[in-house]
């Protein structure tokens, strides 16, 4: 677990953009509050997708294509720190494919796939949480979540939700 007061990461609610439209096409390269999209375009749904306890907003990584988001978090070289998020994927449209996830730390990237659950649907997400530990080799790196789930629209949702308390995005630990 990590607590509020290690996590170095921001806006992992995704509630900082100033957007308040339902779905906001955010198309590289932009901000999207203290994220940068930087591939492609993503799509911010506000109070749209049904998020754990209904707090913060989700971002769907394929807007009208392949999208990413990534930021630059200080870090300690030869610290580990600890990466959780939320996945789920929108399967109103190819609802037989599987949906696909590439996460960057620095120059490492670890990928997950993921299937349409049973009961899917906007209303009950059936997110998948998942949990990786990286060492930083500098004192700056990047966190990026890049869709790889090409040519779909809407394919790979993320959302990082409950930051600093049970799903903390990105904190120290120990070393």
């Amino acid at each position: 677990m990590c607590s509020s007061d290690l996590n170095v990461l921001v806006d992992g609610f995704f509630e900082e953009s100033g957007l308040s439209a339902r779905v906001n096409i955010v198309t590289a390269p932009a901000t999207l509050g203290r994220w940068t999209v930087d591939l492609g375009n993503v799509a911010l749904h506000v109070n749209d997708i049904k998020v754990p306890d209904d707090h913060g907003n989700a971002v769907d990584l394929n807007g009208t294509r392949s999208g990413s988001l990534y930021q630059a978090v200080a870090t300690t070289p030869g610290f580990r720190y600890h990466v959780r998020f939320l996945m789920s994927g929108n399967w109103t449209t190819f609802p037989a494919k599987a949906r696909s996830l590439a996460v960057y730390f620095g120059g490492e990237k670890r990928v997950f796939t993921m299937k349409r659950p049973s009961g899917w649907s906007k209303t009950s997400m059936n997110w998948e949480q998942y949990d990786l530990v990286f060492t930083a080799v500098q004192p700056v790196t990047g966190l990026r979540f890049a869709s790889e789930t090409p040519k779909d629209r809407k394919s790979t949702r993320l959302n990082s939700s409950h930051l600093g308390i049970s799903y903390a995005v990105f904190c120290l630990k120990k070393k």
